[in-house]
């Protein structure tokens, strides 16, 4: 809670069902939650680690930036405004 990851709305969808992400990222201040980040999606992959799509990068990235590395799931998922069953489905 408290997160956000920005990504290029305009990207096409990969095309597998799941795969993995790169984030760059940093922490975010939140008066009610220390771990919450910001980020910014660098490269989406498919399952095996072949990169999906172009690298976004930063023009002057410095050498010790964070990366996280996560899972995307691509599914539809039903009309509901509950978080947690939305990461169960995923």
């Amino acid at each position: 809670m408290d997160s956000v990851i920005l990504f290029d709305g305009h990207a096409p969808l990969p095309p597998g069902p799941h795969g993995l992400l790169e984030v760059v990222c940093s922490a975010r201040s939140s008066r009610t939650n220390d771990a919450a980040l910001e980020g910014v999606l660098r490269q989406l992959k498919t399952s095996s680690g072949a990169a999906i799509g172009k690298r976004f990068g930063f023009p002057t990235e410095p050498q010790d930036v964070q990366v996280l590395t996560g899972r995307w799931v691509k599914f539809t998922p039903p009309a509901t405004i509950d978080a947690h069953e939305l990461l169960r489905l995923a």
